[in-house]
């Protein structure tokens, strides 16, 4: 009896073990048929070399199986010229862990099956063609971490309706075609957001006050969209934030003093808006880790702090392109200061005329109108009680008022690296001074000599 029961628990143990090991076999057979697939759809035949049937297919380039079960983990393409589409199949690797295809010629949509796989934690696609919408199904992967759709053509909005991802901490889908407004209802279903990048599409309206509730984010990128409105105070609840980058959007308001209270900020931009009010006193007291600071081309007004010389850390400023002036509490000049305000304060004493005055708009602006003066007419630009034709010194002035602008212009150059440094513009001013002073010597002595040869 004890026989007869050993050889038939024998039996079922072997014929469990052909089960499993079939299942294992047809498991493999599917993923090496989703990769074949996943081939076919390449035009270009970089992988004919690589993905060979005569070898196993572990041993692919760019495919990772994980040593317990043999299934495909990984599928890590990167770079590498691939052109083609996305076979749907690949929805089949289902212990696929990342999934890497950036910096290739694929196009086409982004097949929703992707949404599909269990496992999935990284799926980073980004400098490709890709085209169509993003599914819903993308939105809604308990295990992502990473979704990396940046640098394609993809259209439409984010479809987060209802989504989950509580595991995402890195979502960025910058440099595409996206529209619409950012969705108010997907903050609070991202517990673990580190980095949110939206960056270079066309995204309009208004940034969602529940924006703060990603208390984790380390890195807002929303530049280059059509956003408006006032910054919103709750980004100052976001007190692990490293890197800001709100450039070239439209938003106003008073500049946001409450970003100026978290301690960790490295790098912020917030160039090209339509910011008012002033610098904060103690920047770098606030922000000890501060690295680089952009506020150039908004409204800003009143001076720059001299407690800016305390920003250690402190590699880039940029405050150009406002109504601020250059010095300190002390009326000393920063060296850490930009010479833009200089420039500008140059201008705005030999015209009489400010940056905000109404005759500029469109392309019009100080800046503008005193270069092309030099060309054409320097006299209409200076204040008529510095300089009249009737004036027996008119030639020297002339002179003298055309260095003058041609300094401040050189002072106001686009880029910070081509802008003459202060001390150099001191020792122009300098010069101009002291020849305008010579000229008008001369001129004095020649008339005298005429006089008494008369």
């Amino acid at each position: 009896m004890e026989s007869i029961l050993f050889h038939l628990v024998a039996l079922l143990l072997v014929q469990f073990m052909v089960i499993s090991t079939a299942k294992v076999v047809t498991n493999i057979t599917t993923d090496q048929y989703a990769l074949l697939d996943f081939k076919a759809h390449i035009t270009s035949d970089i992988l004919a070399q690589y993905w060979s049937s005569s070898t196993p297919m572990c041993q692919w380039v760019g495919i990772s199986c994980s040593a317990r079960h043999g299934r495909v983990t990984a599928l890590n393409l990167s770079n590498m010229t691939l052109q083609g589409t996305i076979s749907p199949h690949l929805g089949n690797l289902s212990f696929l862990i990342s999934l890497n295809i950036s910096i290739n010629n694929f196009h086409g949509p982004l097949p929703k099956e992707l949404g599909k796989l269990p496992r999935l934690k990284r799926i980073i696609v980004n400098n490709n063609s890709f085209s169509g919408i993003i599914h819903h199904s993308l939105f809604n992967m308990s295990k992502l971490e990473i979704m990396d759709l940046s640098y394609n053509l993809i259209e439409g909005g984010i479809p987060f309706e209802r989504g989950q991802l509580p595991s995402l901490k890195v979502l960025s889908v910058e440099g595409n075609k996206l529209s619409g407004s950012l969705p108010d209802d997907m903050y609070k279903s991202l517990p673990r957001l580190e980095k949110f990048s939206f960056a270079n599409n066309t995204f309009v309206g208004s940034i969602p006050s529940s924006i703060g509730n990603l208390t984790k984010l380390k890195e807002l990128y929303l530049s280059f969209n059509y956003l408006r409105g006032d910054i919103l105070q709750e980004l100052g609840n976001l007190i692990e934030l490293e890197i800001v980058d709100m450039r070239n959007m439209g938003v106003g308001g008073p500049i946001p003093f409450f970003i100026f209270n978290t301690s960790s900020l490295r790098k912020t931009n917030l160039f090209r808006n339509h910011l008012v009010g002033s610098l904060p006193v103690d920047i770098c007291h606030h922000i000890p880790l501060l690295q680089s600071l952009y506020l150039g081309d908004n409204k800003l007004t009143g001076g720059i702090p001299k407690s800016i010389e305390n920003c250690t850390l402190l590699e880039k400023l940029r405050v150009d392109h406002n109504y601020l002036k250059e010095y300190g509490s002390e009326g000393i000049i920063s060296t850490r200061c930009d010479v833009y305000a200089f420039g500008i304060l140059l201008m705005e004493i030999f015209t009489r005329m400010k940056p905000t005055d109404e005759m500029f708009v469109g392309e019009l602006n100080l800046k503008s109108w005193v270069k092309e003066s030099l060309v054409h007419a320097l006299t209409k630009v200076v204040d008529s009680n510095l300089l009249k034709r009737e004036d027996k010194h008119f030639v020297a002035k002339l002179n003298c008022l055309s260095s003058v602008m041609e300094l401040a212009l050189a002072c106001i150059e686009d880029s910070p690296e081509d802008r003459i440094i202060v001390s150099d513009a001191l020792v122009m001013l300098k010069k101009i001074k002291n020849k305008m002073l010579k000229d008008i010597g001369a001129k004095c002595n020649t008339r005298s000599r005429m006089r008494r040869q008369s």
